[in-house]
């Protein structure tokens, strides 16, 4: 090989080299929310997709949203394979209430690489937001509409051999653990309702899991009668062996009673099921 190739390739491999460090200070910058410095960081860059995603972000995070939303949807036609896309544009979706599409542009993302946890920690959030603005409406109160906040995603090539799919554990215990938290649920057993859900269990609403256990051991208690019971399941692996069970949902107590669709994610915890997320998919009645 001459000198005068080698120089060649030694330039372009400090060009690579730089080039991903200024992408990685841009995403550095973006989680910090310093949305223009990043910006500006990747002003003079190329046009390669992780640019592009990080700029769409850099956009969304300054609400410059018209044009963050053509990034976005030039890259799911560029790269419908790479879940980043849909799952950021789903951020700005959900942020502006658009809460359909987020959950639409969400499955997308799940089809096209069902390897992201983030992605199903926001599925969930935009399936309790829909359902909680369904209650409300349902009830006729009024509550002020704020955008909600949805993790982004950062590009990342695919790797050059696929990672293999999840085990696929027998979906028997996984019922049996869900129909015994209704059980728990249905006589009031509150430390056997609140053993049913993982460590890592995040509640809605903001609230920490402290303020959630408590909250739920009031209302657990509170009723004279209250009856649970699970139906129709179905059950799917999901991301890092585990488990997505959706099923009907029979709730009923002394003033009050409802039929809704749930989604769970569960973890396999020492031999055991524990509930890692749960969200409303539907209200049925």
């Amino acid at each position: 090989m001459c000198k005068l190739t080698v120089k060649v390739l030694a330039v372009m491999l400090l060009s690579s080299g730089s080039l991903a460090a200024t992408l990685d200070e841009a995403a550095v910058l973006i989680a910090a929310g310093s949305h223009q410095a990043a910006l500006e960081r990747l002003a003079d860059g190329p046009a390669s997709a992780r640019a592009r995603l990080l700029r769409a972000t850099a956009l969304a995070g300054l609400r410059r949203d018209d044009e963050a939303e053509v990034l976005y949807l030039q890259l799911i036609e560029e790269l419908p394979r790479d879940p980043a896309p849909y799952n950021n544009l789903a951020a700005l979706y959900a942020a502006d209430g658009r809460l359909q599409e987020a959950s639409e542009l969400l499955t997308r993302a799940m089809k096209s690489d069902p390897r992201y946890a983030a992605i199903y920690k926001n599925l969930s959030r935009v399936y309790v937001e829909m359902s909680s603005n369904s209650y409300a409406r349902a009830l006729r109160m009024s509550e002020q509409q704020q955008g909600l906040q949805l993790l982004p995603l950062d590009y990342h090539e695919a790797p050059a051999t696929p990672s293999p799919p999840p085990r696929s554990p027998s979906g028997d215990e996984a019922i049996a653990a869900l129909k015994q938290w209704a059980a728990a649920w249905s006589a009031q057993d509150v430390e056997g309702y609140l053993a049913a859900y993982d460590a890592t269990y995040r509640p809605p609403r903001g609230l920490t899991l402290a303020q959630w256990q408590a909250q739920r051991r009031l209302r657990l208690r509170k009723p004279g009668v209250i009856e649970v019971a699970l139906e129709g399941f179905e059950v799917s692996s999901g991301d890092g062996g585990a488990l997505l069970v959706k099923a009907v949902q029979r709730y009923h107590s002394d003033h009050y009673r409802d039929l809704t669709r749930k989604g769970f994610v569960l973890l396999s915890r020492d031999g055991a099921w524990k509930i890692g997320d749960e969200y409303t998919i539907e209200v049925l009645e």
